[in-house]
């Protein structure tokens, strides 16, 4: 694996969504807000979204410098969500992130030294 701070290297965030738009909106605007350029890609991944929730997230999507929808048709629960998310990325590093949190400026950065700090890392 290359390193994250390598700029051939590929970071993306991965968020598993299951409607709650009230929770997921300001994940999606925290992201936008407090992201820098180190990001390759945001992948949302909506697992059997009702229609507001999945126009929103496609809305977004576009928005975004670089981010893409994989929908399900299925209700597929978080945990193979997350594995459709990882199984689609060809990144050197993949952030799963809760459509519930709301990131701080510097996340990205912070999280990226922490895996860097040691080769025995795989997950932070």
């Amino acid at each position: 694996m290359s390193k994250i701070s390598d700029p051939a290297a590929r970071v993306e965030v991965i968020v598993p969504v299951h409607n709650q738009l009230h929770v997921v909106r300001p994940c999606l605007e925290s992201i936008a807000r407090w992201t820098d350029a180190d990001l390759d890609c945001v992948t949302l991944v909506a697992d059997a979204c009702d229609r507001n929730t999945l126009d929103f997230l496609k809305d977004w999507a576009v928005t975004w410098q670089s981010a893409q929808v994989l929908e399900t048709r299925r209700n597929y629960g978080f945990v193979r969500t997350c594995n459709l998310g990882l199984e689609m990325s060809h990144a050197a590093c993949c952030v799963l992130l809760n459509s519930d949190t709301c990131v701080t400026p510097g996340w990205l950065d912070k999280l990226c030294t922490c895996m860097e700090s040691d080769s025995e890392i795989g997950s932070v």
